[in-house]
């Protein structure tokens, strides 16, 4: 069973500052993991563990995000056995058609893929598209906001439940696929020592698409941060109808 889980290296949001033009000044701003992606690679090795298989990641984005020994470290000592890097100048940046659309290019130069794991979305834009899109450029089947996966004794498909608001669905997808995989599915693990000290001895591959690059169908022309304003603190006492009444006034006056 050969898995690749996807994953985007991101700025520490919690470290992010604003100017006092609200801006966001992100420059010192340690990389990371993107959290809803260590879910997905929480899932991709405990199905390698289980199926005897190896899940590789894959990785997009620019020098400055991809080249540092801590942040590959950090993500070979969650469990794959390789990473597998697409670097390019700003591709951190890139629309989720963009992304999706050199990760698609990029599985196609691996020999072997059976199941392509996402997370159900990036830590900085958060548009949750990147694996449907992924699964649409493959021509592979794709679902996503999945919490449960069983894989069949022939490796031949995959059982996955997806959660919709008041009701779980069970699919039955043939292989290889897309699976987005929900922040619920699983608490990632903490990794051990052992863990980080193999992470320096996994292999870290560079990949060359010579693909054809696709126009990006948005453009980011500035990322500012909202106003703020302080809250009323207008409490009304009482559960009685009068107080009901001087409730619904005050909302009528606000709302207009």
């Amino acid at each position: 069973m050969d898995i690749i889980t996807c994953c985007k290296v991101v700025r520490d949001d919690e470290l992010i500052k604003v100017n006092d033009k609200q801006e966001l000044i992100i420059d010192e701003v340690p990389w990371k993991i993107s959290a809803y992606d260590l879910n997905a690679i929480e899932v991709g090795k405990k199905l390698a563990e289980k199926l005897e298989g190896k899940m590789q990641v894959l990785t997009l984005g620019s020098p400055e995000a991809l080249n540092g020994t801590k942040i590959q470290k950090d993500i070979l000592s969650r469990g794959p056995a390789e990473l597998n890097m697409v670097v390019g100048e700003g591709y951190e940046q890139l629309d989720s058609i963009s992304t999706a659309w050199y990760l698609a290019q990029a599985i196609t130069t691996f020999e072997n893929v059976d199941l392509v794991l996402c997370g159900v979305g990036s830590g900085d834009f958060y548009n949750q598209t990147v694996g449907t899109q992924m699964g649409t450029f493959l021509n592979w089947p794709n679902i996503d906001n999945v919490v449960e996966i069983e894989i069949d004794e022939s490796a031949s498909k995959a059982i996955v439940k997806r959660a919709l608001e008041d009701s779980t669905e069970t699919y039955e997808i043939p292989l290889p696929a897309v699976i987005t995989v929900s922040s619920e599915i699983i608490e990632p693990s903490v990794p051990t020592m052992k863990e980080i000290m193999r992470a320096g001895r996994k292999p870290v591959n560079l990949l060359d698409l010579n693909a054809e690059s696709l126009e990006q169908t948005t453009e980011v022309i500035e990322i500012v941060v909202p106003d703020q304003t302080d809250r009323r603190k207008e409490i009304i006492e009482g559960d009685g109808e009068e107080e009901i009444d001087q409730l619904i006034e005050f909302l009528k006056k606000e709302l207009v």
